[in-house]
């Protein structure tokens, strides 16, 4: 059932900051942190979609990370995990609501599940160098949304350490 446009505590932040970029005004106060996700919301407002193509856009990006988390479940633990994780990610009633929110968390989430996938991705063989740059580029686009996604990069160095030929015995941690 669809009940519109919600806003949250940092609702404020993100609308305030896209009608600073939108006006050519650089961003105040926390609102770098989250430059990624004010500029797609002013990007939203740009096209004219405004905050409900924003909310479609991330309803949208949540399916793309369904299926992000399906493949690394299946890759990592076969068909029963990415039936199961499909299936908890798409019914998360928890991650499921922040998506009709004029908030990062939704987006974030998404990006987060999406990078997750990218990183496991970069480690198939032959090695490429356009994996691990595509999967970079999903990691900085999820920092860039929200701050706690800075977080990821390191996580994914020492991933690809331990998946790395010649790593240590403790490559199925």
């Amino acid at each position: 059932m669809w009940s519109g446009v919600k806003a949250g505590g940092d609702t404020g932040i993100y609308l305030e900051g896209a009608a600073r970029l939108l006006n050519g005004q650089p961003l105040t106060e926390r609102q770098p942190s989250y430059a990624g996700y004010i500029a797609v919301v002013a990007a939203f407002q740009a096209i004219g979609a405004g905050l409900t193509g924003l909310v479609i856009a991330q309803v949208a990006a949540a399916m793309v990370a369904a299926v992000a988390v399906c493949r690394l479940a299946l890759a990592l633990g076969g068909r029963l995990a990415g039936s199961l994780s499909v299936l908890w990610f798409a019914f998360d009633i928890n991650t499921n609501r922040w998506h009709a929110y004029v908030l990062s968390d939704s987006l974030f989430m998404s990006c987060l599940a999406v990078s997750a996938w990218l990183v496991h991705v970069a480690t198939a063989r032959p090695a490429l160098w356009t994996r691990y740059a595509l999967a970079s580029v999903a990691m900085v686009v999820a920092g860039l949304v929200r701050p706690e996604g800075w977080f990821v990069i390191p996580a994914a160095v020492l991933y690809w350490v331990v998946r790395a030929d010649g790593a240590t015995g403790w490559k199925t941690a």
